[in-house]
């Protein structure tokens, strides 16, 4: 979706360097009036998702409601640092309470399932071992997958 900005909230003095021409916003998926984001980064652009966008998204009409699909605590654990995650958003949400702006959204938690894991590098894996060097990663069994009820 394009967005125009304003200037008129510029400085009566201020001379804009280069033009606002060609921003824009956009989700990761919209279908019949459902966004869709998918955040496994920094925990700012989840709060934006659900908070600024998805509100933005339906006051132009494009959305009604919203997913916000993200980490839980045990998945981020094996990710870069910083990654933001289910409970952490979940609480802060209730912990801020109800907006008369914000819209239906079902924050969707994910875990890696799929029985295999990395494990994170020793102190001693870190760094640079020479050029052209690989860096060896463990892998180890995850829990076994349950079976579907008879």
């Amino acid at each position: 979706m394009p967005c125009d900005y304003p200037t008129k909230f510029y400085l009566e003095d201020y001379k804009l360097r280069r033009s606002n021409k060609g921003a824009f916003r956009e989700m990761d998926f919209v279908k019949e009036k459902l966004g869709v984001e998918v955040q496994f980064g920094k925990y700012a652009f989840m709060v934006y998702n659900v908070c600024a966008k998805m509100t933005i998204f339906k006051n132009l009409g494009h959305i009604e409601c919203g997913i916000e699909v993200v980490p839980v605590k045990a998945f981020v654990s094996e990710m870069s640092s910083g990654v933001s995650y289910f409970e952490q958003f979940v609480w802060d949400l209730e912990a801020r309470g109800v907006s008369d702006i914000d819209i239906p959204v079902l924050i969707l938690g994910l875990d890696a399932v799929d029985g295999t894991h990395l494990d994170p590098p020793s102190k001693g894996d870190r760094g640079s071992k020479g050029a052209g060097s690989k860096k060896r990663i463990k892998h180890r069994p995850g829990p076994p997958p349950k079976a579907p009820p008879k």
